[in-house]
């Protein structure tokens, strides 16, 4: 998802149900919602290691795993990180 889509969403999320922007965020562990922990980081612009089926794990920013600061890396930024 690109992030022009997820700010849409959320804009939309927040006009449809303004009481939501009072509300604490929180993200699914997995795509099965096993389990539910809160947002605590901003969102963080990197780059993502690639190996043409996915993201490898490798590197991090603010101690997020999987994503290289390219502000320390001759690496292209290509993705905004959430949490």
């Amino acid at each position: 998802m690109k992030l022009k889509k997820y700010l849409e969403s959320l804009n939309k999320l927040a006009k449809d149900h303004p009481e939501s922007l009072d509300l604490d965020i929180i993200y699914a562990s997995d795509d099965e919602e096993n389990s539910f922990n809160p947002v605590n980081f901003t969102a963080t612009m990197g780059h993502v290691l690639e190996d043409g089926d996915g993201y490898i794990q490798d590197g991090d920013i603010n101690g997020i795993d999987g994503v290289v600061n390219s502000l320390h890396e001759d690496q292209p930024i290509n993705a905004v990180c959430l949490n």
